[in-house]
Order: structure tokens, then C-alpha cells, then sequence
């Protein structure tokens, strides 16, 4: 059996460690006298002006020369299989020389030829001399190239010039994973000793896991290989001249999904590299994309009944959904991709990069097909998965630049990477407008049976799907006799042992021996733990720590590779489940908003368990339940428009779109588990750039302000690339769903919102309490406010009395029918009346410090400025006093009363 793809893939891979190690290492080439090694380096360096060029090549074929026989013990079914040598035969196309020449391909072997043109492709241009690496910069004095740190990507768009960039740390999901802000220190004197210090330590720690990868199989080992490259990799810049700021991570992983794209399509076409590159009109690589349709609808729609479990267990059920899909296309018998080929998957979407072969394309359509019959029987239209794919090839001639298929089919010499992006969502989102077109046409769908019903039948509660009752619903509280969907059922018992979830196996029923022990497990348990997309054949066990990871932890009879994924929530640090050793796994980590739940007596919080309020006497009371809905203003704007052409690859949009999923998938766990939130908040949903929580009503504003606040700082501290969100206050009884909607509208009036004196939407706001404010502008002076009126209200002597707060809000109504209804201005009268009242009320000098905020509040209503400045804002201070006093109202009747 050939391996060949499996080199391939690799090779792409680990065609650039060399530069992890090159800025590791001390040691400088001409340090290297080794004869055997003194010889490589002229046979992997590039020569120009009798000078070495491309040194970090050298060091990919160290980093094999260190390994030699961990790569040499790779195994599949016992035998090794890739036999690598430390050989000076440049045209032997084995492992080592695929990944070590691809800046000096030898001879006529193509395969060294693929792998330079897949780094070509990923970095967006052809490699020319004046793309090596610089041993002098200025400001950076000798070894420039140990010294760059990565650029924070989402600080350059729009041109953007912030000095934003990332240490370098082992990805997690802490705060270490933030960027740096403010000018690079002057390294001009740092010696490269010093230089080499922070990926010394980067460096070995990835080389003591590396040791422990599994290598009884190539796929067990290419793929853990992928997340500990992840690991280590993520904030190391690919390179720092013209790819400062691309991860060195995503350059190498889409080399490598390039790499086996270019080398399937090759070998099916039977055409040549040469062709390849010569004629434009081949298009040998295909973007697919997979986007899960009816998310929100299918997230909120839940009774009241145990909703917050529910709304979790379904949240949970969609990222298993995607990771289902995940793998019946990557596994498919005629595409055998690779996990690497995921350019990005999360918040229901994923891209793949795959050979634009038939093979490929018939295998997606069958794909589809099977998903739209499994998705029809299980929940009929409330979820859908849309596809689509275009064809293309990079164009070396042009930065960014690529040539594709239009949706006319016709053939676009001229497009940019952006434009491949855009065209395959457009593609993707229209066919959402033909849902189960497949099933109609073959009239495997007969709507004349639904309402067909005898006594037999019933409504799932939840869904609202019919169903026979007892084989389609079951009761899930025989109290109410509540009847729901056996899928319905599995989502809420998700929900439940969500909690306790450590580590995800995906895992398929080929074989007999793993999936038995399973089976068991899941039947002597009565935690739910187990999960399948009936009719997939995709199984995901759910474990924790403890159970998975003791020495005499029965995870050893799982075997196979090929259908077990083993991945472990929120946490990078996989290593002690490689040291299992358990038969043919790939080990990894991925990224989950919301895993943690708010807890009580060992569960996770009802609604009404996450609004109470304790009082001065220690009884519990309950106040109302905040949902939250955000998410980033204009993205598919920054992603078409945002990078200047200049930064546009494959890999700058890999790189964005991993920066986003960490955010979103990844640190808003930290902020939610952090101790202001994580008794009272829950992540519903978090994922590619949207956000859904609830909580006890003031903590859900305040998540919200500390979302933005950590975004704003995670683009770099600028206010062009922004959140925007929505909140509805309710009580803990209002149906969910419901809440969710309002929180929608509410959200939708934040994108229209307009700062003072724009005309077009602004965004960048909050809508909460009836109002929609903006976060760079007003947001900290309500709460400024907000927490005066909170202090001068509650103060022992002499308070502020309560009535200015209802009067403050009357003063808005008013003011507002007038706007509306274009009438006088006796609201101002009014105002004025009223407030010389309680000025007088306080004397200046009986409490100055009252009477000077009461007159700042005169000021701004009758001057149309801000508290506590001359900036002119007209009769919006009405609105921004009115809110701050509603808020402040409701804090104190339903929190600080008590």
C-alpha cells in the first residue's frame, strides 16, 4: 500500500520548523561543521552574491536529522512505512526531501516541485530572493528574524497602523492569548542569545510532547502532529519580512492542504505540475463550503420547562452536528481528506480546501444528499446543512490574487482571494432558498400525511414535531406528561453532563471491539453520554478527566484510527492522554464557548436559579433574567474589503478566521469563568463572531460592557472594527424563545444605530433598557451616571430623592411625543421648573456636592451637552439621563434593596 499522500501532507506540514528551530537555536549555519551537514546546506540553501539564503530549510532537515527514528518508527498495521533516510540523493522523493527542498527543488521530481508551489500558493506569491529572511532590520539590529514578534492581523485591517502584535506563549484560551499594544522595544542591542530565549522555551516544551505523538499509525500521528503545531506555532510569525503577520501555524497547515489538494487533483486529472502551473485555465483546487441553517431559531425554540439546560444540551448538539459533518466529509471514501484541510470550522460554518476532481465533487453532492434525509427524518425544516464549492487556482503573478468560476461558470482571471471567500458564501447561503430540493424531487417527502394523526400521535413540546408517541416522543416529566422528540430528549440529558465534559472521542461503528466497550459504557451509565446524528453512523463519547485519563482507564479498547478523534475541551494540554497510548488515535484540543455552567448543588442553574438575589437577611429573592445576543459589526465587509492587498493569502484568511474562533470559541470562556460572572452568567452559544448569554439582569450588562471593552483590545484598542448587541430584561418565567427574539430586535437596532451628527449607521452600540447607546461615546457616562444617582439616593444624609428618577425618565416621554409629533418645547419648561425645585431642595452650601450634580444635570438638559463636559449633543442627554436613571432604579429596587 503507498503512503504517498501521507508524505506529502506531512511534508507540506513541516516544510518551514525549520524556522521554529532556526530562532530557537543558538547556534548560527557556519556553527554546523559536521561534514555531512556542511554538505547539506549547499545542497537545501539557495546561493546569491556567494551567500546561503533560505538557512531556515537547513533546519528542517535538523529538526528529521534529530528525529530521524521517531519519524522512522511510524507505523500502519505494525509496519513502518515511511523508511525516511539522512541521505544526499536529492532525487529520492521520500519525506524529509519533499519538506527540505522547497526552496530548491531537484531534478525532475514534481512532488518537490508541489510542495514549493503550495507554499507559493499559501503565502499568495511567488518566493523570490528579496522574500529571505533578513538578518538586519532597523530598530532590530543582527538576527532581525528572531526578534519580530507576530502581527495582530485584526490591527491592520483597513490599513490600520497599530503596533499590535502577540508574545510568544503556548496557545490557550487565558488572557496570554491578547496582544501587545504600543511601540516593539528597540532590540538593536539584544544579543542573539537573548534573541533566542523565548522560543528556547516555546521549543522545548513542543519537543518533550512531541515525543510522546502516537506513532502506530500515520494518520494518529500526522494529525496530533497538526494541533501540537497548533500549540506551539499559533503566535510565531510565518515569516518577518512580507508575512509578519501570518501565523507560522496556518501558513504551514495550508501549505500542506494545498499540497495533497494539488496532488489528488494531479494524479485523478493525469496531468503534470507543469501544465499545472503554465495554464491558467486549470483550476485544480476547490473551496467547499458547509454552513448549518436555523440555528438561532433551532437554539431558542424551547419550552420553559428546564430551559437553560435545554437551550445548552442544543447549543452542544450543533457543534457535535458540524463536527459530524466534519468528518462524513473528510472521511468519505473518495475524498480521504485530511483534518488540515479545514481552513476553518465554527459558529456552524466550515470551509475545506479540496482537489477539484470529480471523484470529490460527486462524493460532496452524496454527501449533501445523505445529510438532507438524515436532517428531514430528525427534524424536518427546523435544521438544514447547505453546501456549495467554487473552483479555482492561485495566480503567483498577483498578490492575493486568484482565478475561478464564476456562478455563471464562467472563468474569472482577475479575482482576488476575497472574492473566492465571498463567492463560495453566496453560493453556500442560496442554496438555503432550496431546502431538500433533492428529497421533493424524489418524493421521499409527503406533506399530505402531516396532521394525519389518531390518539396515537402527539407534538413534541419543544419542536412542535408530530410524532407516534412512545416510538417518536417520549415523556420527559410525567408530572405534565411533557412529550418531546428522542433527539429532544438527547440534547437535554447533553445539557446536563455538560458540565463534567472533558474530552470529546468522535468515533465511527466500523469497529466491533471499541464500539461495544461504548455501547456499554453508555448503557451502565445514566449520565447521557453519548451521542449519534442517527442515521450517520457517527458516534461522540463524552469523558472527563478522571475517567479517561487513569492509568486503568478502559480507553485502550478503542481502536482504529480512522474512526476515533480524540480532543479534549478548552484546554491545549493533551499530553496526558497521548501517553495512553491508546491504538490509533489522533489526540488534539478544540475551542467550545460555554462548556462551563453556572452551578447549584452539583447541577448547572435553572433561569430562576441564576436570578436570585441574596438579602441582608441571607433569604433568597429573584430579580430578571438578562439575555444577551452580539456580534461583530461588518464582517463580511472586513473580510472582502478589510486586508489591503499587500496582506491578502490563503493563509492571511486562515490566520483572521483563527482569530476570531479564539475570541469567540475560546477566551470568552475565561471571561465568563471569571468570579464576577461565572455564578450568574451562562454562554449559550458563542462561535465565529456571535454571542448568546443569560444571566441575572445586571450582570448580563456588564458582560456585555466587558465582551467589548476585550474585543476592542483584542483588535488592537481601535473603534472601526466593533460588537454590537442587544439585551432584553425579563422575568424568569417569560418563554425563552421570546426573550431571544427581543433581544434579536434589540440587537438589530443597534446595527442602525447612528452616532451624533452621522448620517449612515455607525453601529457600534448597546441596546438595553429601551434604548440603543454607543459604546465609544455614551456607554461609560450612563453608567457613570447610573452609579451618582445609585450613590447620591442612598447616601445617610439628606438623600437624593427618588422621584427625580421617575421625573428624569417623564422628562424623555415628553420630550419624545414632541420629536414625534414635531411640537412645542414645554418639556424644556418643564424641566427647568422642576429642576430649580430641587436645587433649592439642596443648598449649595448645605450639600455642595449633590447641588453641583444636580446643576450638572440642568446643564446638560438645557444646553444639550454631556455630564461634565461642553460637548453638544442637543436633546440626546434626555435619553442618556433617562436610561441611566431607569438602570439606576432597577439596581437599587432589585439588588441593592435587598
Amino acid at each position: 500500500m503507498s503512503y504517498k499522500r501521507d508524505e506529502i501532507f506531512l511534508a507540506g506540514l513541516l516544510h518551514d520548523i525549520g524556522k521554529f528551530y532556526q530562532r530557537a537555536d543558538v547556534n548560527l549555519l557556519k556553527d554546523y561543521t559536521d561534514e555531512h551537514l556542511e554538505r547539506m546546506k549547499s545542497l537545501i540553501c539557495p546561493e546569491k552574491d556567494g551567500r546561503f539564503g533560505y538557512h531556515h530549510a537547513w533546519w528542517t532537515y535538523k529538526f528529521f536529522y534529530d528525529y530521524e527514528t521517531l519519524f522512522n518508527g511510524i507505523k500502519e498495521n505494525g509496519e513502518n512505512i515511511f523508511k525516511t533516510k539522512l541521505s544526499e540523493n536529492t532525487d529520492h522523493d521520500n519525506l524529509i526531501n519533499l519538506a527540505i527542498y522547497h526552496h530548491k527543488p531537484y531534478g525532475e521530481s514534481e512532488l518537490q516541485q508541489l510542495i514549493q508551489l503550495a507554499d507559493w500558493w499559501s503565502s499568495g506569491m511567488e518566493r523570490t530572493e528579496s522574500n529571505m529572511e533578513k538578518e538586519e532590520g532597523e530598530a532590530y539590529g543582527k538576527f532581525k528574524y528572531k526578534k519580530v514578534k507576530l502581527k495582530n492581523m485584526l490591527s491592520l485591517i483597513n490599513d490600520g497602523d497599530r503596533q499590535s502584535r502577540f508574545s510568544l506563549t503556548p496557545l490557550d484560551i487565558t488572557e496570554k492569548g491578547l496582544p501587545i499594544e504600543g511601540n516593539e522595544t528597540d532590540f538593536s542591542k539584544q544579543t542573539n542569545e537573548e534573541a533566542s530565549q523565548p522560543y528556547q522555551k516555546l521549543w522545548n516544551d513542543f519537543n518533550a510532547q512531541l515525543k510522546n505523538l502516537p506513532t502506530d499509525s500515520v494518520k494518529g500521528f500526522s494529525e496530533s502532529m497538526l494541533n501540537l503545531l497548533k500549540k506551539y506555532t499559533w503566535a510565531i510569525p510565518a515569516s518577518t519580512n512580507d508575512l509578519a503577520h501570518i501565523s507560522l501555524y496556518e501558513h504551514l497547515k495550508t501549505t500542506a492542504a494545498i499540497a495533497i489538494a494539488l496532488y489528488d487533483f494531479k494524479e485523478e486529472a493525469k496531468t503534470s505540475l507543469s501544465d499545472i502551473k503554465a495554464k491558467p485555465e486549470i483550476l485544480p483546487l476547490i473551496l467547499s463550503c458547509w454552513d448549518i441553517s436555523g440555528i438561532q431559531k433551532f437554539i431558542y425554540n424551547v419550552s420553559s420547562t428546564k430551559a437553560s439546560v435545554s437551550l445548552k444540551g442544543r447549543s452542544f448538539y450543533l457543534q457535535l452536528l458540524m463536527e459530524t459533518v466534519k468528518q462524513m466529509v473528510l472521511d468519505h471514501p473518495d475524498i480521504k481528506a485530511f483534518t488540515g484541510q479545514v481552513v476553518y470550522s465554527s459558529g456552524g460554518k466550515m470551509f475545506v480546501l479540496l482537489p477539484n476532481t470529480s471523484k470529490c465533487k460527486n462524493a460532496l453532492t452524496e454527501v449533501q444528499k445523505k445529510l438532507e434525509k438524515i436532517l428531514w427524518n430528525e427534524h424536518k425544516e427546523a435544521l438544514y446543512v447547505n453546501s456549495g464549492f467554487v473552483e479555482f487556482r492561485a495566480d503567483s503573478g498577483r498578490k492575493g490574487g486568484v482565478i475561478l468560476k464564476d456562478n455563471f461558470g464562467e472563468i474569472k482571471n482577475d479575482a482576488t482571494i476575497a472574492e473566492l471567500w465571498e463567492q463560495v458564501i453566496d453560493i453556500t447561503a442560496a442554496n438555503k432558498y432550496r431546502k431538500y430540493k433533492n428529497l421533493f424531487q424524489n418524493n421521499c417527502i409527503n406533506l399530505s400525511s402531516f396532521g394525519n394523526w389518531g390518539n396515537d400521535y402527539g407534538l413534541c413540546a419543544v419542536s412542535g414535531l408530530e410524532g407516534r408517541k412512545g416510538i417518536d416522543l417520549v415523556t420527559i416529566d410525567s408530572e405534565r406528561d411533557l412529550l418531546v422528540t428522542k433527539a429532544v430528549r438527547e440534547q437535554k440529558e447533553l445539557g446536563e453532563v455538560l458540565k463534567d465534559v472533558d474530552y470529546i472521542i468522535t468515533y465511527l461503528e466500523a469497529d466491533t471491539k471499541g464500539n461495544t466497550y461504548l455501547e456499554n459504557r453508555t448503557k451502565n451509565d445514566k449520565a447521557k453520554k453519548h451521542l449519534e446524528i442517527h442515521g450517520t453512523g457517527i458516534h461522540h463519547y463524552l469523558f472527563d478527566q478522571k475517567e479517561l485519563a487513569d492509568n486503568g482507564a478502559e480507553f485502550r479498547n478503542i481502536t482504529s484510527v480512522d474512526v476515533s478523534r480524540v480532543r479534549r475541551i478548552n484546554n491545549t494540554d493533551f499530553s496526558a492522554i497521548t501517553s495512553l497510548k491508546g491504538n490509533k488515535c489522533t489526540y488534539g484540543f478544540q475551542f467550545y464557548g460555554g462548556n462551563q455552567q453556572a452551578q447549584k448543588s452539583g447541577g448547572n442553574k435553572t433561569f430562576k436559579e441564576l436570578c436570585e438575589v441574596i438579602d441582608n437577611q441571607g433569604n433568597i429573592k429573584n430579580t430578571y433574567l438578562g439575555v444577551l445576543r452580539m456580534d461583530v459589526d461588518n464582517l463580511g465587509k472586513i473580510f472582502k474589503e478589510g486586508l489591503s492587498e499587500n496582506l491578502r493569502s490563503f493563509a492571511a484568511y486562515s490566520t483572521l478566521s483563527a482569530q476570531l474562533d479564539w475570541f469567540f470559541s475560546g477566551y470568552l470562556n475565561t471571561l465568563r469563568n471569571s468570579l464576577e460572572f461565572k455564578d450568574s452568567v451562562n454562554i449559550i452559544y458563542s462561535g465565529g463572531d456571535d454571542v448568546f448569554a443569560v444571566g441575572r439582569w445586571d450582570k448580563i450588562i456588564l458582560f456585555a460592557e466587558k465582551i467589548r471593552s476585550e474585543f476592542k483590545k483584542y483588535c488592537g484598542g481601535r473603534e472601526d472594527i466593533s460588537i454590537s448587541g442587544g439585551i432584553s430584561i425579563v422575568g424568569e418565567k417569560f418563554p425563552i424563545r421570546m426573550a431571544a427574539a427581543e433581544a434579536g430586535n434589540a440587537e438589530d437596532q443597534s446595527k442602525d444605530f447612528k452616532k451624533s451628527g452621522s448620517k449612515i449607521a455607525t453601529k457600534n452600540a448597546i441596546t438595553f433598557l429601551g434604548e440603543s447607546v454607543c459604546w465609544e461615546t455614551e456607554f461609560e457616562e450612563i453608567k457613570e451616571m447610573k452609579n451618582k444617582l445609585i450613590q447620591y439616593c442612598n447616601q445617610p444624609n439628606k438623600p437624593l430623592s427618588k422621584a427625580l428618577l421617575h421625573q428624569l425618565m417623564q422628562w424623555k416621554t415628553l420630550k419624545d411625543e414632541a420629536e414625534k409629533n414635531k411640537g412645542s418645547l414645554s418639556y424644556k419648561w418643564h424641566t427647568a421648573y422642576y429642576l430649580k425645585r430641587y436645587l433649592d431642595r439642596y443648598k449649595e452650601d448645605a450639600d455642595k456636592e449633590i447641588w453641583n450634580y444636580l446643576k450638572a444635570i440642568q446643564t446638560a438638559l438645557m444646553c444639550g451637552q454631556m455630564m461634565g463636559s461642553k460637548i453638544k449633543i442637543g436633546t440626546r442627554s434626555y435619553d442618556l439621563l433617562a436610561i441611566a436613571a431607569r438602570w439606576a432604579e432597577m439596581e437599587m429596587k432589585e439588588i441593592l434593596s435587598l
